[in-house]
């Protein structure tokens, strides 16, 4: 069984984006059991043109300085991603081709 959480920046009523998803996968277990994590994923998600209210921050600990990271983070991976893209180009010669010397 996976739990999923959202923590979302309440700015307004029509502005409400996520800020963090958390999810647990538990072990099936029966009632009076105590569940078992099996695994546990936590990322910030960044507001876009909004920002971490005091309120949100006072609630869930989360600060806009955590959402920035996040971004940064995700940003610097894109990078790599495409620096990595770019090597894996491939140029090739041959000074032979179907037997002829392309140097004579």
């Amino acid at each position: 069984m996976v739990i999923v959480d959202f923590e979302y920046n309440a700015v307004s009523k029509e502005f409400s984006p996520v800020i963090e998803i958390g999810a647990v996968k538990i072990k099936n277990y029966p009632v009076n059991d105590c569940p078992v994590i099996l695994s546990e994923f936590q990322t910030y998600v960044y507001p876009g043109e909004g920002r971490v209210s005091k309120r949100i921050t006072g609630l869930t600990g989360i600060t806009m300085e955590d959402v920035r990271r996040r971004l940064k983070r995700k940003r610097r991976r894109e990078r790599q991603r495409e620096k990595k893209r770019k090597q894996k180009e491939l140029i090739a010669y041959s000074k032979t081709y179907n037997n002829i010397n392309v140097d004579e």
